[in-house]
């Protein structure tokens, strides 16, 4: 846990022996602790309510990413809106990088490639990304190869931390 979110990173625990709650602060995430996984998914998925309900984005939520659709007369003002929420709300995002892509018809998210150039007609294509496809084909080729599948890293099946 980054230094700078200590802040953030206190709980309350009910002590049974003492019959009073008692403060700890984090220093890791907790997600082995009883519904830390789904208290996360909670809050992204408010932001996401609030997102759609009172600022009328188009918008999805898979854990903490968040891909924003808009027209192409609305984007900037759609991307200082999103920027502006997310400030507000105090919740830390990619400003910058590959997760902070400008509006586009085609983009990647979550691995995979989204081109919404003929979404006027009603299409959207959806495609593994090129990392994504060497990724796959060097597992496949390893597998044919062995004889045997890794099950453990699920390293190149989009399994690790990085994609």
């Amino acid at each position: 846990m980054k230094e700078s979110s200590l802040w953030a990173s206190y709980i309350s625990v009910f002590n049974p022996k003492s019959g009073k709650p008692e403060i700890f602060q984090l220093h890791a995430v907790p997600f082995g602790a009883s519904r830390a996984v789904f208290s996360f998914l909670r809050i992204a998925h408010s932001i996401w309510w609030l997102g759609c309900r009172a600022l009328n984005l188009v918008w999805s939520n898979f854990y903490d990413d968040f891909i924003t659709f808009a027209a192409e007369d609305c984007a900037k003002n759609t991307h200082e809106t999103v920027d502006l929420f997310f400030k507000v709300l105090g919740w830390k995002y990619a400003e910058e990088g590959e997760k902070s892509g400008e509006f586009s018809t085609s983009f990647n998210a979550l691995g995979i490639e989204i081109d919404m150039s003929n979404f006027s007609s009603g299409f959207a294509e959806f495609k593994n990304t090129e990392k994504r496809v060497v990724e796959l084909v060097d597992y496949i080729d390893k597998a044919l190869t062995t004889g045997t599948l890794d099950l453990l890293s699920g390293k190149g099946l989009g399994c690790d931390a990085e994609n």
